[in-house]
């Protein structure tokens, strides 16, 4: 029971606490201040209600406690707890030393419960004799424990079984005990939270008998944590100051376990015996096995209760039916006697007959204290795919048919395995190199090296069958970190299908691979359902030019075919798509159109409103871990990319993509939403207006504002008696349009995320702006900065002085900025960052700074941003020029150092469904980034949080990154031209374009011969164009003169074929080989086959980013 007295200052506020049991007793209240901190230990009176007895209480134990974090903490806590944390109930039986002919108190626990020393004083009010004298003595202290086993729980053997009381402890004096449990280093169970807590173990066997037989011994741990407590009076009232007492009682929990947990992480059922090193101890009836053997399935663990001195450990394989060679203990305990300090785990090999695979084995001892064992294998194979995969170590023969036929799913595991669909193996065998290929076709093999593998890859199956062309199986496959309540070194090897259609619409939907499978109907994907895209391989084709063959040694073999396909709605008269590239991440649009011949129920097309003869569907492209997946949406849930306003008055129009055979119409005074009816054709929108020649090309992913509809040169040349046989009865001109057909024209401006492109009358153009700013100019300095990341500690207590992490200076802090009419001009520069450790036993002094051999010689700013705003009401922010520019860094981590960094990792703090800013970039560039880089990985603490596990766990099972030493990264840049995206999409797709370069230098630091797989695209249709550029690896400035431009215009007109291409190697010197400069440009990213929109500006801007041309 509480009780606040809230007429009290702060100072001097109180709680009352006492204890009761409603109708039997309540106890005399003790009055706690709240504004001193400390642990103090109470011994109640109790009154019964009964009647007017008064007797000595329970122990009360009360923390007062005040953190940043939580604030004030109140714990109340008995001076006793006893934990039974066995499979068995146990009886407790406890007696007053000196005394073991009294009358001792026996106590049943179930597994799993707790009993505590005021539950037995206070039950100790209705006993008499020695037994109530045992429970009075709980309290002081002063009492033997000995333990056994309930009967009840073996009461249906056929024969008598009798369980015997153990020995007796006091806990006063431990018990040590020895064997491997002993060498290895304990994590201490910080139970009381305290830095002065006392932590033993001993050991208590309870004997076991069979018809009067002893056949065995069941052995228990027995870990006891205690601390001491200042005393207080029994009047109530806390004393503090010098004044306080120092009699001390001992407050104590007990944790009664078994000797031994055993973890099966195999992927499948296992049968574990351990026995006592004599072997005439074991019977022919195996009840001298009680406690001693289990069966554990996949997953879960088993407790045993065996001397934890000496025991011989051994597995059978229930699938394989395989026995393990018997391990001892012993042997164990002997291999770490060789260790100098007491190590936290001990990691063996247990082999199984007849020698020729193995799994692996884990000592260790966490917060429990008792010895835990897990069995795991090295990688665990998982297949998730649709296709049942054979896998084999590399340098092993071919396996007989016989051995590998189609009905047969269970391997000898020396052997390897077979993975059906949906299921998971263990790897058993040493190799570490797959070999793959597909159960039950022929087809091709892939060589996977699972230690040169860092996060992801990719392979593909060639089916072997009389279909032509050769059906291809495309799968990812990346390393996961497995997740096990205990830390094991394992990793899970998933298998998925590369690529994944989701059909998220009402209506079924068919794909087919574009230029393969052109005469078929292809794969149709129910309403709601998923499937895998059955891929073709297409057929050889020659080099188209000489640019092809130039760049040929350099081209990632798996993308030399960027696989395309198509959709087509399961609805009559719909025709297929426009192509999508599987690997190009983003959202597409696409359009499905009615043929042109066709007749529904005798209703002509003419008959049928227009809305009916075409529809849009959008394609969310997502990497879901190694897997592309393609949500296909019908109707879209969002807005189209474009649309289209026809203003005018009297005039339709027509218009269609370039190169496109398909058109459409529009009236008067009408809008339409648009899509691209074929993303690889150029990006570019044909409009007429009908019944005159009057015709214009337009880039609708430009914002622009108004432009007059006919250039000068097609003014003087106009004639309008051209028809091209479009004319409508409903469209006749007079004179006066002939003249006004001068002021058409045209703009196009952002409506949210959508471009519009409006065709309208110079006079009736309300879009247009006519902005009158007065210029200011405006200028930010900052001589030095400093920023210091600090580390509050473990402790708990609000006074610690906080400690720094780390430390940032800058220098030369510039901000200028220039406001027009037009523009506002911003220029940011820092000349120096430099980031250094500041914590005790940091590996590295600097973690972030220029690096002196390349950055210092040119004298320039580590940093620079150089941005350009057009002034518009719009709600949309339109960015004319926008480069960002960082010279090369030097970049030093120790994996400490991030776990420190840990905690500070939070999520957005804006509320969920908040919009996000939109902005429309004429051109985005981030120019090449060269880092000399270092990592020193560290080891795992016992104290490190689940969020810190898991980064160790990405970094050294997932990436498995290495220690690097002054290692050369090079991140290429980006040029974007005609985005509108939000920051945060702008942001995102940034850091995927990032990430994988990181891991692609990771790969390259390991001398691994894979490559991560990679994207053909990320910004779909919010960017008419997007270059990936970077510089020559063997110079790492970015500031050279004489540069030759014409290298995009020569890469723009030799990429006529409509995919995307990703060049790897050492294009630098190919490059410096055909009479190039050293900055140069490759393609990556294009969204169509033009290149067009980055081919000067962007040049400009990376080689002097302060001259900005603005148009």
């Amino acid at each position: 029971n509480f009780v606040f007295d809230d007429n009290r200052t702060h100072d001097q506020s109180l709680v009352s606490i006492s204890l009761f049991k409603e109708g039997a007793f309540s106890t005399a209240p003790i009055n706690i201040p709240l504004h001193e901190s400390g642990i103090f230990a109470w011994r109640t009176v109790a009154s019964s209600l009964k009647d007017s007895r008064r007797f000595s209480g329970p122990f009360v134990v009360v923390k007062v406690s005040q953190n940043s974090v939580e604030g004030l903490s109140l714990s109340v806590q008995p001076l006793l707890r006893i934990y039974n944390k066995s499979d068995f109930p146990l009886e407790l039986r406890f007696q007053r030393p000196q005394n073991e002919n009294e009358e001792a108190a026996v106590v049943t626990v179930r597994s799993g419960d707790m009993v505590d020393e005021s539950t037995g004083v206070l039950d100790a009010m209705n006993l008499s004799g020695g037994s109530k004298k045992a429970l009075m003595s709980l309290a002081l202290g002063n009492f033997m424990l000995s333990i056994r086993p309930e009967m009840s729980e073996h009461s249906n053997l056929s024969h008598a079984t009798l369980f015997q009381w153990s020995e007796d402890i006091t806990g006063e004096k431990a018990v040590r005990i020895s064997g491997v449990i002993e060498k290895l280093n304990y994590n201490i169970r910080k139970a009381f939270s305290i830095d002065s807590m006392k932590s033993s173990f001993s050991s208590l066997s309870c004997p076991v008998s069979v018809d009067g037989q002893h056949v065995t011994d069941l052995y228990f741990l027995i870990h006891t944590l205690g601390r001491d407590v200042p005393l207080q009076p029994t009047n109530g009232t806390r004393v503090s100051g010098r004044s306080a007492s120092v009699a001390l009682q001992l407050q104590r929990e007990i944790f009664i376990y078994p000797t031994v947990q055993v973890y099966n992480f195999l992927q499948t059922d296992i049968h574990v015996l351990l026995t006592d090193s004599k072997p005439e101890n074991t019977r022919d009836d195996n009840f001298g096995l009680i406690g001693k053997e289990a069966t554990i399935t996949s997953g879960s663990s088993a407790y045993f209760y065996v001397n934890p001195a000496m025991f011989n450990f051994s597995v059978t394989l229930i699938s394989y039916g395989s026995k393990s060679k018997a391990a001892n203990s012993g042997d164990w305990a002997k291999r770490m006697q060789k260790q100098t300090a007491r190590a936290q785990f001990l990691d063996l090999e247990l082999e199984f007959v007849p020698g020729k695979f193995h799994s692996s084995l884990r000592l260790l001892r966490q917060e429990k204290g008792l010895l835990e064992v897990a069995l795991f294998t090295r990688y665990t194979l998982q297949n998730t795919s649709d296709y049942p995969l054979l896998c084999t170590a590399s340098g092993q023969k071919p396996l007989p048919a016989f051995e590998i036929g189609k009905d047969n799913i269970n391997l000898p595991p020396q052997n390897g395995c077979i993975l059906p669909s949906m299921s998971m193996s263990s790897w058993f065998t040493k190799s570490n190199k797959l070999r793959i290929s597909l159960h039950d076709e022929k087809g091709s093999e892939a060589f996977i090296d699972l230690e040169a593998l860092s996060g992801f890859t990719e392979f593909f199956l060639e089916i072997h069958d009389d279909i032509f062309p050769h059906r291809m199986a495309a799968f990812g496959m990346s390393l996961q970190p497995v997740i096990y309540g205990l830390h094991v070194s394992s990793q899970v090897v998933l298998i998925v299908p590369r690529y994944v259609i989701s059909n998220e619409s009402a209506t079924a939907v068919a794909v087919r691979q574009c230029l393969v499978q052109d005469d078929i109907d292809g794969l149709t994907i129910e309403a709601k359902q998923r499937g895998t895209l059955q891929t073709w391989k297409p057929g050889k084709k020659r080099e188209g030019n000489y640019f092809d063959l130039f760049l040929k040694k350099h081209k990632n073999v798996s993308e030399d075919s960027l696989i395309f396909i198509q959709f087509c709605p399961k609805e009559t008269g719909y025709g297929w798509s426009g192509p999508i590239c599987v690997s190009s991440i983003g959202r597409f649009f696409m359009k499905f159109r009615r043929s042109e011949d066709m007749v529904i129920d005798g209703i002509n097309k003419d008959t049928l409103q227009d809305g009916k003869l075409k529809q849009f569907a959008s394609v969310d492209v997502v990497q879901e871990n190694t897997s592309f997946v393609l949500h296909f949406t019908k109707p879209p849930k969002v807005a189209l990319p474009y649309r289209v306003e026809n203003c005018l008055n009297k005039a339709s129009i027509m218009y269609f993509q370039k190169d496109s055979d398909e058109s459409d119409m529009l009236g008067p005074q009408e809008s339409e939403q648009y899509a691209w009816d074929d993303s690889s054709l150029p990006r570019k929108l044909v409009v007429r207006i009908v019944d005159t020649p009057a015709l214009r090309e337009i880039k609708i992913d430009k914002i622009s504002p108004w432009k007059p509809f006919l250039k000068m040169r097609s003014r003087l040349n106009l004639d309008f008696s051209f028809s091209n046989g479009l004319s409508s009865e409903k469209q006749g001109f007079d004179d006066s349009f002939e003249l006004r057909v001068f002021k058409i024209g045209y703009e196009v401006y952002a409506d949210g995320l959508t471009r519009v492109l409006r065709i309208c009358e110079q006079a009736e153009n309300p879009k247009a702006e006519k902005i009158q700013r007065p210029i200011a100019h405006a200028q930010f300095r900052i001589s030095y900065m400093c920023i210091h990341l600090l580390d509050k500690g473990q402790s708990d207590e609000m006074l610690q002085s906080p400690s720094t992490i780390l430390m940032a200076t800058f220098q030369r802090v510039s901000a200028d900025s220039v406001i027009t009419d037009r523009h506002k001009n911003m220029d940011v520069a820092v000349y120096s960052v430099n980031v250094d450790e500041k914590w005790d036993g940091a590996s590295f002094g600097s973690v972030f700074r220029m690096n002196k051999l390349q950055g210092d010689a040119l004298n320039e700013n580590i940093l620079r941003i150089v941005c350009v705003l057009n002034s518009s009401n719009s709600s949309v922010k339109q960015v004319h020029y926008c480069s960002i520019i960082l010279q090369p860094i030097d970049l030093k981590v120790d994996e400490e150092t991030l776990m420190k960094l840990v905690p500070f990792w939070r999520t957005s703090l804006a509320p969920a469904g908040t919009p996000s800013t939109q902005f429309y970039f004429r051109q985005f560039e981030v120019h090449p980034i060269k880092i000399i880089a270092s990592f020193r990985p560290g080891r795992s603490q016992t104290s490190y949080s689940s969020s810190q596990e898991a980064l160790r766990a990405l970094l050294h099972s997932v990436i498995k990154v290495p220690e690097i030493s002054n290692s050369v990264v090079e991140l290429n840049g980006v040029l974007l031209n005609h985005a509108l995206v939000t920051f945060r999409e702008l942001f995102l797709k940034c850091a995927q374009h990032y990430s994988w370069y990181v891991l692609r230098a990771i790969y390259v630091t390991k001398g691994s011969s894979l490559l991560p797989p990679s994207f053909a695209s990320m910004f779909d249709d919010s960017a008419s164009s997007v270059l990936d550029v970077f510089f020559d690896p063997s110079d790492g400035s970015l500031n050279l003169p004489g540069l030759t431009i014409g290298m995009f215009k020569f890469i723009s007109k030799n990429m006529k074929s409509g995919g995307t291409k990703r060049y790897l190697g050492d294009l630098g010197k190919t490059v410096k080989t055909a009479s190039s400069n050293a900055l140069f440009a490759a393609i990556t990213e294009v969204s169509d086959s033009v290149v067009k929109g980055a081919e000067t500006n962007g040049l400009n801007g990376m080689v002097l980013p302060a001259s900005i041309e603005v148009c």
